[in-house]
C-alpha cells in the first residue's frame, strides 16, 4: 500500500513527452520507494537530474479563418461582411533538421478528426521543408516526424487578409501547440465588439476546459461557460459577450483535463458600421514577476491620441501588483509617459496608454512584485470611412508576452504576397549582450546560410527589409557571444515575434505572430528521488 501511495503522491507531478518516457518515470520511482535507489539516512538526496526524453513526432494546431459572428450587443451584417469583401486565408509552415540531419517529413492536414487528405512538407536539398495551402476554411494539424529520436524544429501560421468589409483586417496566429493551460490576454466585450473563444481538440479523447476570467473590477462571473466539454477531434467555441457583456478589458486562464487544447481568441470590433479591427491572439506566458512583450511597434501618436497601442496587465492574484514598465528599443530603454510605474489591484485588468511614446520598435519589459502576465494591443489608423465620414478605419493586432528561448522559429506567412512588410523584433531583457545567430527560410524549405548579429543588453534587434526578403519564416539561435561558435546559452533571456503589414487603399493593415520555441526543449524531465 506504501508504494501505491508514493506512486499517487509523486507520478502526477512529472510531465513527460511519451509513453515510453513514463514507464521509465514510473520503474525510478518504484525502485527509489522499495529502498534501492534511496540513499542512507545520513546522505544528503542528490538535486533533481534532467532526463532526455525521446522525441515523436512534433504536432501543431493552426487556427481557422476569422469569421463573422453575432451575439449580445454585436451584430455583423452579412451585406457588408466577408462574402461582399475580397478575402484569403492561407497556412504556412516550414520544418528544420537537426544539424546534419534530413529534412524532416510531415505535413498539414485540414480538420482536427484525421480523416482529411494530407498536404506534405517538400524537402529541399535535405535542408528543411516547406509548405503553404491556400484557401483555408478551418483550422487543420500540422506535423513533422523526427530523426534520429530528435523533434523536428516547427512552426506554421494562418494569416487572414480581408482589404474591406467588417473583417477588414490582416489577422495572423501561430500554430499552436496543445495545452493543459493557457493565459489568453485579449479582447473585449463592449457594445460593438466581439471575443469569440476558440477550444481545437485534435487528440482522440474528450477534454475538459475550466475557465476563469478577470475584468476591469475584479474577476468575471462566467455562469454556464466555467466549464466546457471539447468532443475528441473537434472544436468548440464561445461568445464571452454572451457570459461577460460590457468589459472593456479582458483576460481568460484555461485549465485542461483530459487531454491538450490549442485556443485562441478572434477579437473584432465595429464602430457603428465602420471596421475597427479583428485578430487571432494565442496565450500569453504564465503569471511571473518578469514578462517581456517582444514586437511593440509604434507608430506616431500624439499623447491624447484618441486610438493609441495599449499594453494589457492581468493580476490574477489576491494583493495589488506594483508593476515597473521599461520600453526596450536598439538605443536603450525608455520610459512610457506619465506610468514608469501602474499599480494593478488585485484580481483585475488593466491597459496602460503607449500615446506619446516614440515611434520605433521596441520590447515592453513589466517587472512586478507580484506575479502578473499581459499583452499588447497594435492600432494602426486609416483614412474616414465611406460609410461615416467622421470615423476612421482601424486595424489592431494582439502581441503576447512572449517565451524566452535558446532556439525558435518565427513564421511569416504570405511575405511578399498578402503582407507587404514584416519585422523580426528580439529583445534581450538581460544584463549581459547576446549573440544571435539566424537562418531565413524560403519557399520550399531552402535554407540560406546563418548570420550573426548582435544583441545588446537590456536591447533589441530587429530583422527586416532585405534580412527577410523572400522568406517563410526564420530560425533563430542565441550564442553566448557575438560571433561565438561554441554552442548556445543556457538561459540567454531572448524573446522575439514578428509584426506583420499591408497596405490598402484606406490604410495600413497589422497583424503580429509570436515565436516558436523549440519543441525539443520540452524533452527533458527532472526526477528528483524523494528522502524515507
Amino acid at each position: 500500500m506504501r508504494v501505491v501511495s508514493l506512486v499517487r503522491r509523486y507520478l502526477p507531478s512529472v510531465t513527460v513527452a511519451s509513453g515510453v518516457a513514463s514507464a521509465v518515470v514510473l520503474v525510478v520511482i518504484l525502485l527509489a520507494v522499495s529502498g534501492l535507489l534511496v540513499p542512507p539516512a545520513d546522505v544528503e538526496a542528490a538535486p533533481p537530474v534532467g532526463v532526455s526524453v525521446s522525441q515523436g513526432s512534433t504536432s501543431l494546431v493552426c487556427p481557422g479563418p476569422a469569421e463573422l459572428v453575432s451575439g449580445d450587443g454585436v451584430t455583423f451584417d452579412s451585406e457588408f461582411g466577408q462574402e461582399a469583401a475580397s478575402s484569403s486565408t492561407l497556412v504556412e509552415a516550414f520544418a528544420l533538421g537537426r544539424p546534419g540531419g534530413p529534412a524532416p517529413a510531415g505535413g498539414y492536414r485540414p480538420g482536427l478528426d484525421g480523416d482529411a487528405e494530407r498536404v506534405g512538407l517538400v524537402p529541399e536539398r535535405s535542408l528543411g521543408s516547406g509548405l503553404s495551402v491556400p484557401d483555408v476554411s478551418g483550422p487543420g494539424v500540422l506535423t513533422a516526424q523526427a530523426a534520429d529520436s530528435r523533434a523536428a524544429l516547427l512552426a506554421g501560421a494562418t494569416l487572414a487578409r480581408a482589404d474591406s468589409g467588417d473583417l477588414r483586417a490582416l489577422a495572423s496566429e501561430r500554430c499552436l501547440e496543445p495545452a493543459g493551460s493557457a493565459w489568453l490576454i485579449t479582447g473585449n466585450t463592449e457594445i460593438g465588439s466581439s471575443a469569440r473563444l476558440v477550444l481545437l481538440n485534435p487528440g482522440r479523447t474528450s477534454a475538459t476546459v475550466d475557465l476563469e476570467a478577470w475584468g476591469a473590477v475584479g474577476p468575471v462571473d462566467l455562469g454556464a461557460a466555467v466549464s466546457v466539454l471539447v468532443p475528441p477531434g473537434s472544436e468548440r467555441a464561445l461568445l464571452l459577450e454572451a457570459f461577460a457583456p460590457d468589459e472593456p478589458q479582458l483576460a481568460v486562464r484555461l485549465t485542461v483535463s483530459g487531454g491538450g487544447v490549442a485556443a485562441f481568441v478572434q477579437s473584432s470590433s465595429l464602430d457603428g458600421f465602420v471596421p475597427a479591427g479583428v485578430d487571432l491572439s494565442g496565450p500569453s506566458e504564465a503569471p511571473a514577476t518578469t514578462v517581456v512583450i517582444p514586437g511593440v511597434v509604434i507608430e506616431d501618436s500624439d499623447i491624447d491620441a484618441a486610438h493609441p497601442s495599449v499594453l494589457r496587465v492581468v493580476n490574477p492574484g489576491s494583493s495589488p501588483a506594483t508593476v515597473r514598465l521599461r520600453m526596450l528599443h536598439a538605443d536603450g530603454e525608455r520610459l512610457i509617459p506619465g506610468a514608469a510605474t501602474r499599480i494593478v489591484e488585485a484580481g483585475t485588468v488593466s491597459d496602460i496608454s503607449l500615446a506619446g511614446v516614440p515611434a520605433g520598435d521596441y520590447a515592453a519589459e513589466l517587472v512586478s512584485d507580484q506575479p502578473v502576465t499581459a499583452a499588447a494591443l497594435l492600432t494602426r489608423v486609416g483614412s474616414a470611412s465611406e460609410d461615416d465620414p467622421d470615423l476612421e478605419v482601424l486595424d489592431r493586432a494582439w502581441l503576447p508576452a512572449g517565451a524566452t528561448f535558446r532556439t525558435a522559429l518565427v513564421p511569416i506567412p504570405s511575405l511578399g504576397q498578402e503582407v507587404d512588410s514584416a519585422r523580426v523584433v528580439v529583445a534581450n531583457a538581460g544584463a549581459h549582450q547576446v549573440g544571435l545567430q539566424y537562418r531565413v527560410v524560403e519557399s520550399g524549405g531552402w535554407v540560406r546560410s546563418a548570420s550573426v548579429v548582435a544583441v545588446p543588453a537590456r536591447s533589441v534587434a530587429v530583422l527586416t527589409g532585405e534580412d527577410l526578403q523572400g522568406a517563410i519564416g526564420v530560425e533563430l539561435v542565441a550564442l553566448r557571444t557575438a560571433g561565438a561558435d561554441d554552442g548556445v546559452v543556457d538561459d540567454p533571456g531572448l524573446v522575439a515575434s514578428v509584426v506583420l503589414e499591408a497596405d490598402t487603399a484606406d490604410g495600413p493593415l497589422v497583424a503580429g505572430v509570436g515565436a516558436q520555441p523549440d519543441a525539443e526543449s520540452a524533452g527533458t524531465v527532472a526526477v528528483r528521488l524523494p528522502n524515507r
